[in-house]
């Protein structure tokens, strides 16, 4: 795979996210759940990228993640030479859109793996983000 093609597929899917979120009224930011145990963690962490929390409270659709996932599957079928039918760009757009649910998983436990890391790694990225904010 070409860097060409993955640096036009996540650009396409961060614009088709930002675009649909903006049109939405979607806030992008993952907001840690205050659930308690970790199956209704995991619950809520995966119900984060279903669905979007309105304006008065009301829960919604979360269409940016959908659509930045249909953004660069789509965007792949006129990329690559072979594979590159509906079918393969839906399979791309799934792969993409099950990368939301990880990604949730990560922020909503990332408390808990951080604390697993050794202690020198901790301090080398703590130096590190010293270093960056000067």
């Amino acid at each position: 795979m070409r860097f060409e093609h993955l640096y036009e597929r996540q650009m396409s899917r961060v614009t088709s996210q930002v675009l649909v979120g903006a049109m939405h009224h979607e806030d992008p930011r993952y907001h840690a759940s205050n659930a308690k145990g970790a199956w209704r963690r995991i619950g809520a962490a995966l119900f984060s990228v279903v669905d979007s929390p309105g304006d008065v409270g009301q829960f919604r659709p979360a269409l940016a993640p959908m659509a930045g996932a249909l953004g660069s599957g789509l965007t792949s079928m006129a990329l690559y030479q072979r594979q590159n039918d509906l079918s393969d760009g839906l399979r791309r757009s799934g792969l993409v859109y099950s990368a939301y649910f990880v990604k949730a998983l990560l922020h909503e436990f990332s408390p808990e793996l951080w604390s697993l890391t050794p202690g020198f790694v901790r301090k080398r990225h703590e130096g590190i983000r010293k270093a960056m904010t000067l």
